[in-house]
């Protein structure tokens, strides 16, 4: 069975709108892994501070790793859209 997704077809509407999401999805894709991967690097930057801040460090630590789950989330969720819509729009 084939899924189909719903959008416009007729005069081109379908290859644009399919174009359209996949760039948003790869725009959605790239903004999202630079924030997980700035986030990842203050989360490493927070454990190297540890003999400074001692126990502080763990709810720096664990404030950084609840904001850097959702962003990894929703970049792995917006690739896997980009892989899926890739050969459609080549």
């Amino acid at each position: 069975m084939i899924h189909r997704l719903p959008f416009r077809v007729g005069r081109g509407g379908y290859a644009r709108q399919i174009r359209s999401f996949y760039r948003a999805s790869y725009i959605l894709f790239y903004a999202s892994g630079h924030l997980a991967a700035w986030l990842a690097g203050s989360y490493r930057s927070a454990a190297r501070r540890s003999d400074r801040l001692g126990l502080l460090v763990v709810p720096l630590q664990l404030t950084l790793l609840m904001a850097w789950f959702p962003a990894r989330v929703v970049s792995l969720g917006s690739f896997a859209v980009c892989c899926s819509l890739a050969p459609r729009v080549t």
